[in-house]
């Protein structure tokens, strides 16, 4: 009987170590937000008109999706219906397109480079 206590004892010490080492690894590879300062691509570091400006436009685009959304739940004729569909996945498109041109413009002026060199050193100051 006293094996059977010992063995349950360790197995849960061994798991609860497990589980507090996974937990670490885990929090350690998270991706910091995008408002943080350390990335050339995010907001913190920009001033607050451009950073205004910013927020408008993807207010806009926001509010644009909405609302076709909106009228492609409410309308009724499914070709109308259709060319809303039509409409809306331009939209979605262009805005993709837009943030693979600005990725690949970072890409070509080094810093994306910059980015993953200051997370490698981020993540060794944290071990």
């Amino acid at each position: 009987m006293n094996y059977i206590k010992m063995s349950a004892i360790i197995l849960v010490l061994s798991m609860s170590t497990n589980m507090i080492s996974y937990a670490e690894t885990k929090a350690m590879k998270m991706p910091m937000d995008k408002g943080s300062d350390s990335k050339p691509g995010g907001m913190g570091n920009m001033n607050p008109e451009m950073m205004d400006k910013k927020m408008r436009s993807k207010q806009e685009h926001m509010l644009k999706m909405h609302d076709l959304s909106s009228r492609i739940l409410t309308e009724k004729n499914p070709t109308k219906k259709q060319k809303l569909k039509d409409e809306q996945l331009e939209l979605m498109k262009n805005m993709h397109m837009k943030k693979m041109q600005k990725k690949m413009e970072m890409k070509s002026s080094g810093k994306m480079m910059e980015m993953k060199q200051k997370r490698k050193s981020q993540m060794g100051n944290r071990q």
